[in-house]
């Protein structure tokens, strides 16, 4: 497999749907991005379904994931 697809949820309800940047709400990603890798992940996909800023969302998740992935 070399690819996933991610996505973050906050259990508070925000003005974005529940739903949050990758990193930023509730999902544990230091373990999952470990296990991701382990499994042969490349490359992770990001989703956000209501995000108020699509380019902070993207740029967050991404600085997100590349500290997750380099504590790996």
């Amino acid at each position: 497999m070399s690819h996933i697809h991610v996505k973050d949820i906050d259990i508070e309800d925000n003005d974005e749907g529940g739903w949050s940047d990758v990193g930023y709400g509730t999902m544990p990603w230091d373990h999952l991005t470990r296990k991701a890798l382990e499994v042969g992940v490349r490359n992770f996909i990001v989703e956000h379904d209501l995000p108020k800023d699509p380019i902070r969302t993207i740029n967050r998740s991404l600085i997100a994931l590349e500290e997750y992935i380099a504590a790996s």
